[in-house]
């Protein structure tokens, strides 16, 4: 985690810097500390809106909140990736998620 605030911290501009977020987020996601995920990746979503890991971010923020067991959060997070992004290849995997739980 260090590495990534750092890089953060040092370059917020950068052009990797969407991507050192979402990885943080990665990180917290496999450690299961699922509330630090989601907050990490709404956090790419917002610093970096235009960047290329948002629907990535949000198709992974949304599996954070089913973790959670926050259904709506979740339902709600994957419906708006696959209505900002719906020609992302994260938007099918939203569409599964959201049949398999809902």
């Amino acid at each position: 985690m260090d590495t990534f605030d750092q890089f953060l911290n040092k370059f917020p501009e950068n052009s990797l810097a969407d991507n050192a977020l979402y990885w943080k987020g990665e990180t917290y996601y496999t450690q299961k500390e699922y509330l630090k995920a989601a907050e990490t990746f709404k956090m790419v979503t917002v610093k970096y809106p235009d960047g290329s890991k948002c629907p990535d971010a949000l198709l992974k923020e949304g599996y954070s909140y089913i973790e959670l067991g926050e259904t709506k959060k979740a339902e709600q997070t994957l419906q708006k990736l696959i209505k900002l992004y719906p020609f992302s290849s994260a938007a099918p995997k939203a569409e599964v998620k959201l049949k398999e739980i809902f």
